[in-house]
């Protein structure tokens, strides 16, 4: 609730990184928010209810995720589920990619599959993220899990352009409205 940046799905992917699974989880706000701080309440609760600890430098990835994705999200002319399940998609490959020369093509060759067009710095974004979660511990059989939901839910997705420039206004306008009460 007043969650206006970060979407179901980054959340998703960002828990799924850091291990986070089965859990129950809801994220609201008194007034518009982007949400991402929320992770760090997620990772610290999680840790606290289960006793298990998420390395610092798994939080760190799995923030930096959440970041990218929102950005992608802002820049990509695609449904946000389609760039969601784009960065789990790549995440399920990860562990087959030795080179950023393979890391590279792999991204060319999933954007091509989603039917979304990336622009170099989109492409130099997702090869940073990636090689980032590469060098960290993850559960990589909990990643390609995530990565066969997503294919599910794209499949049955119906793309609304129109819709998506309804978001992309609306969070514009969330994001002065956040930074005129900033300045008042």
């Amino acid at each position: 609730y007043n969650i206006d940046y970060c979407t179901i799905g980054m959340y998703k992917n960002a828990c799924a990184t850091a291990g986070v699974e089965d859990a129950k989880i809801i994220i609201a706000g008194p007034f518009p928010l982007s949400g991402t701080a929320a992770l760090v309440g997620i990772f610290k609760a999680y840790q606290e209810m289960t006793g298990e600890q998420i390395h610092e430098d798994v939080m760190d990835a799995a923030m930096d995720e959440l970041v990218t994705t929102g950005e992608l999200n802002q820049s990509i002319d695609a449904d946000p589920q389609q760039v969601e399940a784009l960065i789990a998609d790549l995440k399920s490959q990860l562990n087959s990619l030795d080179s950023d020369a393979d890391i590279k093509e792999a991204i060319l060759k999933t954007a091509e599959e989603y039917n979304i067009e990336l622009t170099d710095d989109e492409m130099a974004q997702i090869t940073s993220l990636l090689q980032k979660l590469k060098g960290v511990d993850v559960d990589w059989d909990s990643i390609k899990k995530q990565a066969s939901e997503w294919t599910d839910v794209i499949k049955d997705l119906d793309i609304d352009t129109e819709g998506l420039w309804d978001k992309v206004r609306n969070f514009l306008k969330s994001l002065i409205d956040a930074i005129k009460n900033l300045i008042n």
